[in-house]
C-alpha cells in the first residue's frame, strides 16, 4: 500500500522569513498538529498563487507534502482574514505579541485544539474589539492556563496562606505569582500589587471573555497589569520578547500618527 505523503491542516500564520531566492519559511500553529515550520516554495514570486494566502495572522487551509527538512506547502486557501490588523498600528502590535507567545508556548507536532481556538478567537477580537488591552490580558491568562503555567493568584507562593484581595499584596514573576504582605516585603524584585489589580486578574481567570467585556475598568488599570503579566511570561520563556518592545514603539508612534500603515513585509 502506497503511503499518501500529502495532508491538510488548518493553521494560523505566526511568522515568516525569506529563504533562498524566492521561498519563504513559515511558522504556523495548526489545529491538527500544533506548531509547525513549513516551506513555501516560490511564495515570493509575483506569479505565485500561494503568496496571497499566506499572510501573517491569517487563518488558512494548507495542503502539505512531506519533505526532508520541512514539509512543503502545495496549496493554500485563506479561511479567515483580519483586514483591520493591517490598518492599525496598535492592532498589529498586539497581533505580533500573540504570535510570539504562540511560538514560544506552542509545542511542535503536539496539537492542542483549545489553544488553537484561543488564538483564532483572539485574532478576531484584535480585529474588531477596541479594548486591545483587555483582549491581550485575557489571552495571556488563558494561554498560561492551557499550557500549565498559570500564575498563583489565590495562595501566597512563599507561605501558602490565602491571599486577601482587599489589601495590597506583592507580585513576583520569579516566584510565580502573588505573595502576601509579609513574604513580599522580604522577597527581592517583588513589586506591590494593589487590590484592584489582583481583583482584575482574578476576574480574568474565572470568567469568560463575554463576561469580561461587561467590566467597567479604566485603561489605566488594564495597562497597570500589562508589565506584571509580561514579566511573568518572560521569566517562563527565559528570553526577551521582541514584540514587547515592538508593541511599545508602535504604541508611541500610533499616538503621534493618525494615518494607518500597511503591515510590514
Amino acid at each position: 500500500m502506497i503511503e499518501n505523503r500529502n495532508y491538510h491542516v488548518e493553521a494560523i500564520i505566526l511568522k515568516r522569513r525569506n529563504y533562498g531566492e524566492a521561498d519563504r519559511i513559515l511558522t504556523v500553529y495548526s489545529r491538527e498538529r500544533g506548531k509547525m515550520v513549513v516551506l513555501a516554495k516560490g511564495a515570493r514570486k509575483q506569479t505565485s498563487r500561494k503568496s496571497g494566502h499566506l499572510e501573517l495572522f491569517s487563518v488558512v487551509k494548507i495542503q502539505l507534502a512531506k519533505g526532508r527538512t520541512w514539509d512543503i506547502v502545495v496549496q493554500a486557501e485563506t479561511l479567515l482574514y483580519f483586514p483591520l490588523l493591517r490598518q492599525s498600528l496598535p492592532r498589529i502590535s498586539h497581533a505580533y505579541y500573540l504570535a510570539e507567545l504562540m511560538d514560544g508556548f506552542g509545542a511542535e507536532n503536539n496539537s492542542d485544539v483549545r489553544l488553537y481556538n484561543l488564538a483564532k478567537e483572539t485574532l478576531g477580537r484584535l480585529n474588531g474589539d477596541d479594548n486591545l488591552l483587555r483582549v491581550s490580558r485575557f489571552f495571556e491568562i488563558r494561554l498560561l492556563y492551557l499550557t500549565g503555567f498559570q500564575p498563583q493568584l489565590y495562595l501566597c507562593r512563599a507561605c501558602q496562606a490565602p491571599i486577601n484581595e482587599g489589601i495590597s499584596n506583592y507580585w513576583s514573576a520569579e516566584a510565580g505569582g502573588v505573595l502576601c504582605p509579609d513574604c513580599g516585603a522580604h522577597t527581592a524584585n517583588a513589586v506591590t500589587l494593589s487590590a484592584p489589580q489582583l481583583k482584575l486578574m482574578r476576574y480574568l481567570d474565572r470568567h469568560s471573555y463575554r463576561m469580561c467585556q461587561r467590566l467597567e475598568v479604566n485603561n489605566a488599570l488594564w495597562r497597570s497589569i500589562e508589565p506584571l503579566m509580561q514579566q511573568y511570561i518572560v521569566s517562563i520563556l527565559e528570553h526577551r520578547l521582541r514584540s514587547i518592545e515592538f508593541l511599545q514603539r508602535l504604541r508611541q508612534q500610533a499616538a503621534r500618527e493618525e494615518k494607518p500603515r500597511q503591515l510590514p513585509t
